[in-house]
């Protein structure tokens, strides 16, 4: 949806459980030219980013289903990052349906969020760029 519709809906909530995962992975950017689709198959290759941001998705499901059984009826859970549930996306241009439609979920940052002061405010660190770690984010709405 708009990011404008979305900031409408948001008015609904009351309040959110961000979460986050952090996996052991140097994701230091260690490109020498310009990002391409190469070498960014070949960065989640050799990172696990791609099994970082599943094991996210899978966290925002439950803790979404959770939240329904709790008596937040209108739960709704946004991740980190592309979706990563297929190798290779239905786009909306090709016309066809998402092959995921109950477990796809949106991104923080495609619905307008800024995942990185989101985060300061809730006093909880990320790393973008670590030879440590990278933690991903993620977001269940509770209305």
């Amino acid at each position: 949806m708009p990011v404008e519709e979305f900031k409408e809906i948001l008015n609904c909530y009351e309040s959110a459980l961000l979460l986050q995962i952090e996996a052991g992975v140097d994701s230091r950017d260690k490109s020498v030219k310009h990002m391409d689709d190469d070498i960014c198959k070949k960065i989640e290759s050799e990172t696990g980013s791609r099994e970082c941001q599943l094991k996210l998705l899978l966290l925002v499901n439950a803790m979404e289903a959770i939240a329904f059984k709790m008596g937040f009826y209108f739960a709704a859970g946004l991740s980190g990052g592309e979706c990563c549930l297929c190798s290779e996306c239905v786009t909306p241009q090709s016309g066809k349906p998402c092959q995921h439609p109950f477990e796809a979920r949106p991104s923080m940052e495609a619905m307008g969020i800024d995942v990185i002061r989101t985060c300061e405010k809730a006093e909880m660190r990320v790393f973008l760029s670590s030879k440590n770690s990278v933690r991903w984010t993620g977001l269940v709405l509770l209305g």
